[in-house]
């Protein structure tokens, strides 16, 4: 549960400024990807955010969901998720800041390769887009053709019934 709430914590706010950072006419998608340095310095910021995130008193929460459940430590301040993590498990602490800090190594692995297939990505989408314009033309030269049986206006309509005709 921690390990995928921080790789997504991280991918939002390493991804997101990178796109943002691309101009649409920028065709180097490589440089606007942050590189594996840059998101593992990324990575004491989000230990001290997730750290007081943790520390948000959600007790009133907890007792807004469940009025009418008077268990004993109903209205009581002070608990927080870390209070609530660390009450059950003595190593709460060090495996969330583990997952935080694993998680943007390989995020960081992640953008690298990522910026290494952006190259290829662009060529087959280059290849993708010249296949339907050439598809698109296709369609259309065969449309234009008087012999073509895409003339017919009810060749696609199927209430169309071929037996009156």
């Amino acid at each position: 549960m921690r390990k995928p709430l921080a790789a997504c914590i991280a991918a939002a706010l390493t991804v997101v400024p990178a796109v943002a950072a691309a101009h649409p006419q920028d065709d180097d998608f490589a440089r606007a990807l942050p590189s594996s340095h840059d998101v593992a310095a990324m990575a004491p910021a989000l230990d001290r955010m997730v750290g007081a995130l943790l520390e948000v008193d959600v007790g009133p929460v907890m007792d807004a969901a469940d009025p009418y459940a008077r268990h004993p430590g109903y209205g009581v301040p002070g608990r927080s998720l870390g209070a609530l993590g660390r009450s059950r498990d003595p190593y709460f602490d060090r495996r969330w800041r583990g997952a935080l800090y694993g998680s943007t190594a390989d995020l960081g692995m992640m953008m690298d390769s990522l910026a290494a297939a952006a190259p290829a990505l662009r060529r087959s989408l280059r290849e993708v887009e010249n296949s339907i314009a050439g598809a698109v033309e296709d369609y259309r030269a065969r449309r234009a053709d008087p012999r073509s049986p895409y003339r017919d206006p009810y060749y696609d309509d199927p209430y169309h019934d071929d037996w009156d005709d």
